[in-house]
């Protein structure tokens, strides 16, 4: 019986050695998996960071793109509003030189209207010289018929006028 009892206890000394060994690899296992997690928990931590920081920075770039838009949206709306004035100040511009041109062409007439006038005028007046020294022609017996002839071929007729302004008929 000492002997089953010494066979018992020796199976029971292997019995606890073996629960032991399994407790302790038990306990390894646990604290590896507790380890583990650990690490699992600060890498999503760490993933949970930058996707904030990510998040973030991507705001922060859709943000400065709604603001470059609506900047860009302003200098567009500006520059078109320059774009009305310098069309605004062009056509007035053109009105004016439009105006001045007109007003130049009357100047020009009447200019030329004056220079037809000046010419019938000073040719009256030479004709009256050239008659009043020369004396009537040999077959004119009045000296009235000779003035009122030389009045008539001192006044040009009107395709002379338009020959002198330089206009076709």
């Amino acid at each position: 019986l000492k002997r089953q009892i010494e066979r018992a206890d020796a199976e029971l000394d292997v019995l606890k050695t073996a629960v032991r060994q399994e407790s302790e690899l038990a306990a390894e296992q646990a604290a590896a998996v507790q380890c583990e997690e650990k690490q699992y928990a600060e890498n999503v931590g760490q993933l949970e960071e930058k996707l904030e920081a990510k998040a973030k920075e991507v705001g922060a770039h859709r943000d400065e793109a709604v603001e470059q838009v609506a900047r860009r949206e302003a200098l567009c709306e500006a520059l078109a509003e320059e774009a009305r004035r310098h069309d605004a100040e062009l056509q007035r511009t053109k009105e004016l030189w439009l105006s001045e041109q007109a007003s130049w062409l009357r100047d020009k007439e009447e200019l030329e209207n004056q220079a037809r006038a000046f010419l019938r005028r000073e040719n009256e007046r030479k004709l009256r010289l050239a008659t009043d020294d020369a004396g009537p022609p040999p077959h004119v017996t009045s000296e009235l018929g000779t003035r009122a002839q030389v009045r008539e071929a001192a006044e040009p007729s009107c395709t002379s006028e338009v020959q002198l302004s330089g206009n076709s008929p």
